[in-house]
């Protein structure tokens, strides 16, 4: 069974004790809405957006990622550049709120000079 879903902007996620949040079989359309992600006190989750489903989040703008106490990494990409610049690969993020993270160790990417 494959899961559209295709004109949602806006997706809570709390207190869901799943280890993967994106390993469900989506149509190529679902969540390229999305605008505003919160990964709310979900303490198994190791990464918040797996590399296949970014390409799918050009129109996200807000992301919180607050209390997800095993969280070690917010984008999980494939290779292991830390070189991915964020505008580039998120073009209309505008904020992007890290709370509570704890085993959050460093990031894969950064920010352009404006």
């Amino acid at each position: 069974m494959k899961l559209l879903v295709e004109k949602l902007k806006i997706l809570y996620v709390i207190n869901m004790n799943v280890e993967k949040l994106w390993h469900w079989n989506y149509l190529s359309k679902s969540f390229c809405e999305l605008e505003n992600l919160s990964l709310i006190n979900n303490n198994k989750l190791l990464s918040a957006i797996s590399s296949s489903m970014i390409t799918r989040l050009k129109n996200l703008r807000i992301l919180t990622l607050n209390r997800c106490e095993l969280l070690t990494e917010v984008f999980d990409f494939e290779d292991d550049n830390p070189d991915h610049i964020i505008h580039e690969i998120l073009p209309q993020l505008e904020v992007l709120a890290l709370i509570n993270l704890i085993q959050l160790k460093k990031l894969k990417f950064h920010f352009s000079q404006i």
